[in-house]
């Protein structure tokens, strides 16, 4: 079997997790539903598709971990999610579906941001789901 370059992992700038990523509240959950502990995970993480946020206090830690995040749909489950994390998680610029399950983005002053805020940050976005 031949092996392309570009895809062996000592060429490769980042760990792959996966298409569907869930975070939850013990760790991270990657596609094949393999658990990790936030002290595990290398700080190299790349993950694209998907990602579920079910516990936001872990996500500044997945914010120093990661440094390719490209998915399309975004999943926040959290009760709050810092303004910074959301910002982060909408970086890719490549959002196209949001889910909002009984979720607040708070600021830094501890402040609930509105729906419109968020909407204004995401250009990209095509379906809301509140």
């Amino acid at each position: 079997m031949k092996l392309n370059k570009f895809f062996l992992q000592e060429k490769c700038p980042f760990t792959f997790l996966g298409q569907n990523v869930t975070l939850f509240q013990d760790g991270l959950k990657g596609q094949s539903y393999k658990k990790f502990q936030m002290d595990e995970l290398p700080n190299n993480l790349g993950f694209s598709g998907e990602i579920c946020v079910e516990d936001g206090s872990l996500l500044p830690q997945l914010m120093s971990k990661t440094v390719a995040c490209q998915h399309e749909k975004l999943i926040l489950k959290a009760q709050q999610i810092s303004f910074e994390g959301f910002k982060f998680l909408i970086s890719s610029g490549k959002v196209k579906r949001l889910e909002l399950h009984s979720s607040s983005v708070i600021n830094e002053n501890d402040e609930i941001v509105p729906y419109e805020d968020l909407l204004d940050l995401i250009p990209s976005l095509r379906n809301l789901d509140v």
